[in-house]
């Protein structure tokens, strides 16, 4: 990968996490296409997994809530959906079917601040694929 484009899809996942801070679920979903625009996947595939992204990063906010509010249940049922939505992007662009679930993994401990849990799930994601 050359500097200009890591670079470029450095900025663009950086954006991402600020259109998530500012709820702006449109902006990231847009943010996202880009980023698998840039990796070479086509337009209809891109605006797919950049929507599903939008929506898991949205579940993952009401499952946060529901694990502050103490409904444990409601969490688990929103990290499902979260989970699924990572199951159709590996679908749709044709990556290792267990990506998912780690990259499910890692966002709960990542959010409930179990950094160790979380890098064990962050190698699988990105360094045994």
């Amino acid at each position: 990968m050359d500097n200009t484009l890591a670079s470029t899809l450095g900025e663009l996942q950086t954006k991402i996490y600020w259109l998530h801070d500012a709820e702006k679920f449109a902006e990231l979903a847009e943010a996202a296409t880009e980023i698998y625009i840039k990796l070479g996947y086509d337009q209809q595939k891109a605006e797919n997994v950049g929507h599903l992204i939008s929506e898991a990063y949205q579940l993952s906010d009401d499952a946060d809530l529901s694990y502050k509010a103490g409904e444990i249940e409601k969490k688990i049922k929103f990290y499902n959906q979260v989970k699924d939505k990572f199951i159709e992007i590996e679908a749709i662009l044709g990556l290792q079917k267990n990506i998912a679930e780690h990259q499910t993994k890692w966002w709960i401990h990542f959010r409930h601040r179990q950094k160790l849990k979380g890098s064990i799930h962050f190698r699988r994601i990105y360094f045994f694929r």
